[in-house]
């Protein structure tokens, strides 16, 4: 009788122990739940998995950029150096700049502008899109539907090239008078002074434009008001010399190397125009 109440004393100590364990188990992981959740709701940037979401992108790939971002699989918001992601994103030859900010609990955004190509430029490496602000960025096909700017000296870093800068000038010049854009542009350094300078088309022929150094609006208007002119000398000859003030030289094909030697071979086309 003694060793039945022995046995079923220890059975209950044994069922009492076990239930007491599961019992502190629970709690600890409820304890462990109940902290997460909380820390979800007073500071969930740092504990919830940030979730990538781009803009603007056109041209770049989506997976281009969430590489670039560097941001690893299950990495908490707060604990992402938003400065060091847009640098990243902004590295890429295609985008110009990069903002990213970071929204919680998880959402990391990211809005980038990219460039759009204005012009190509035959660099020492090869032919490079140029963008707006005359910035030389991303490798681009030889020929394109777009002006190339010729001339330019290359530079190293990624700012903007005086050369490149003059070109896309001269582009929003003729943009603004409405005149057409020309299949490329001469710039950079010249002895002669014949730059900077560009070339068009009249009909099925081929024009070259030169502008010269300064005064790019004023000669600019004068061209316009030349083109609207619309003079037979103006359409046919070969070349028009925008350097002298208050005046448009013609200089043909065939008088070219003379006009060159001799200013009074220069045909002037008027105080007027």
């Amino acid at each position: 009788m003694k060793t039945r109440r022995t046995v079923s004393r220890r059975m209950r100590l044994i069922g009492r122990w076990i239930t007491w364990t599961i019992a502190a188990l629970t709690g600890v992981a409820a304890g462990i739940f109940g902290w997460h959740q909380l820390g979800n709701r007073v500071a969930p940037q740092h504990t919830a998995v940030a979730v990538l979401e781009l803009s603007g992108n056109q041209r770049v790939a989506p997976e281009a950029l969430a590489a670039l971002a560097g941001i690893r699989s299950g990495t908490p918001l707060g604990e992402i150096d938003l400065q060091r992601v847009s640098n990243r994103i902004a590295s890429h030859p295609w985008i110009a700049s990069a903002r990213v900010t970071a929204l919680p609990p998880r959402r990391l955004l990211v809005g980038v502008e990219e460039r759009t190509p204005r012009a190509l430029t035959r660099m020492a490496e090869g032919m490079r899109f140029v963008d707006g602000s005359g910035v030389a960025f991303a490798p681009a096909p030889a020929t394109s539907d777009i002006p190339e700017l010729r001339g330019a000296r290359t530079q190293a870093g990624e700012a903007p090239n005086p050369d490149l800068v003059t070109g896309i000038q001269i582009l929003d010049g003729l943009a603004r008078e409405g005149l057409p854009a020309p299949v490329h542009v001469e710039v950079g350094p010249d002895r002669e002074g014949n730059r900077p300078a560009f070339a068009w088309r009249r009909g099925e022929a081929m024009q070259r434009v030169v502008l010269g150094e300064g005064q790019l609006e004023m000669k600019l208007a004068r061209l316009a008001r030349l083109v609207q002119a619309d003079l037979r000398q103006a359409r046919e000859t070969t070349q028009l010399d925008l350097r002298f003030s208050g005046r448009v030289i013609l200089r043909p094909q065939e008088e070219e190397t003379v006009a060159n030697a001799a200013e009074e071979d220069d045909r002037p086309l008027g105080q007027g125009v």
